[in-house]
């Protein structure tokens, strides 16, 4: 408005702070105001003489004030509520140390159901465990003072944790982290190191946490060697992206693999210990059966990655590990089967479409009793 236009206007009609509020105050009381009218409006509602009709709408109105009646009991629940949260804890401020102590143990008789937030006890102890005491007489972070230790042990022996290492066979016995001012930018960076084991096969992870945005950077993890001759490439993609899910979708499908393997070569040797047949373990990944002359058969056992050109690896980078089997037969021509040759020669087409049908262990098993079988008779 210009100087022109405010010399019409008395000095009480021109806008000033208080003004402009007390204006903008009254402008949200009347909108409330109307609104609440538009939701209690009884216009119409007796236009028709209608008993039914009216006897209808009265129920819906009834039912209709029961529902609010009902939220601002509610809310005054809340209100009480709150007042007297806030009354105890502005008590809570004038009692000394010992009255406090005696407090809460009162409450803890009173209500035994209420367990408090151990993440946020845990998360606090960590922060004092990791701070470096400005006093040099300080022993709060020295190692016979450990008040973290026993909520950490609780969190792990939690039911719900142990739920999720049963599901995952995932069992972690170390997690460690350690908070630190960012030299370089706005924030804190939290030091975070996790071991354990997945079916035996052990692991130890390290990585860093930018807080508060929580980005992840410097993953760094150690596995069995057989692990990284085997799957080695996926694992350095992993780590070039930094997915920890990843990691662990991978190392779970490798471990199971890997047991499957172990379970099934295992209770192949059970099965032909007390017989004629030899058998020997050559490798972890292969399995040897002889018979009493120089005829043997070989079943190899590997964990192979599939190639792949992609940029980034998929949402689930186990579907590139795959487990590849194979059956071989060796001096298999001076056995009594006339037609010796020809088994052994597609020996592994045979194993792989009884594998299909029958899996790992039938298979083998059906194989080796047909090749051995004056030797399982005599067994």
């Amino acid at each position: 408005m210009s100087d022109h236009e405010m010399e019409g206007l008395e000095f009480e009609n021109r806008t000033t702070a208080n003004l402009f509020n007390e204006r903008l105050l009254r402008a949200r009381e009347e909108a409330s105001n109307d609104e609440i009218d538009d939701r209690i409006n009884l216009d119409g509602i007796f236009d028709s003489d209608d008993p039914v009709l009216l006897e209808a709408r009265l129920k819906t109105i009834e039912e209709q004030v029961k529902r609010m009646e009902s939220k601002v009991r509610l809310m005054e629940d809340k209100l009480e509520d709150r007042k007297a949260r806030r009354a105890l804890e502005a008590s809570l401020t004038n009692m000394t140390p010992e009255e406090r102590a005696i407090h809460f143990e009162k409450q803890e008789e009173e209500n035994p159901q209420d367990i408090p937030d151990l993440d946020v006890i845990f998360e606090y102890l960590l922060l004092l465990s990791s701070a470096p005491p400005d006093d040099v007489n300080d022993l709060s972070t020295t190692d016979f003072i450990k008040p973290h230790a026993g909520i950490r042990k609780k969190a792990l022996e939690d039911t719900w944790v142990l739920k999720q290492e049963k599901y995952s066979s995932v069992h972690f016995v170390k997690a460690d982290n350690v908070l630190e001012s960012n030299p370089d930018a706005a924030g804190e960076i939290r030091h975070c190191e996790l071991g354990g084991n997945c079916h035996d096969m052990e692991f130890n992870i390290t990585f860093d946490v930018l807080e508060p945005s929580m980005e992840m950077s410097n993953l760094v993890f150690e596995v069995g060697i057989e692990m990284q001759l085997e799957i080695g490439d996926i694992l350095e993609r992993i780590r070039e992206e930094c997915d920890l899910l990843q990691f662990f979708r991978v190392l779970t499908h490798y471990a199971t693999l890997e047991k499957e393997r172990k379970t099934i070569f295992e209770k192949l040797v059970d099965r032909y210990s007390n017989t004629e047949l030899h058998i020997e373990l050559l490798s972890p990944s292969k399995l040897m059966f002889e018979g009493s002359s120089s005829a043997y058969i070989t079943l190899e056992w590997n964990t192979e990655k599939v190639v792949t050109d992609k940029f980034r690896l998929d949402c689930n980078a186990a579907n590139y590990i795959k487990p590849i089997l194979s059956m071989e037969a060796f001096n298999l021509g001076n056995s009594n089967d006339g037609d010796s040759f020809d088994i052994a020669s597609q020996m592994n087409d045979y194993f792989m479409m009884l594998l299909k049908m029958r899996g790992v262990y039938e298979a083998t098993e059906f194989i080796v009793n047909k090749v051995f079988m004056p030797l399982e008779e005599e067994a």
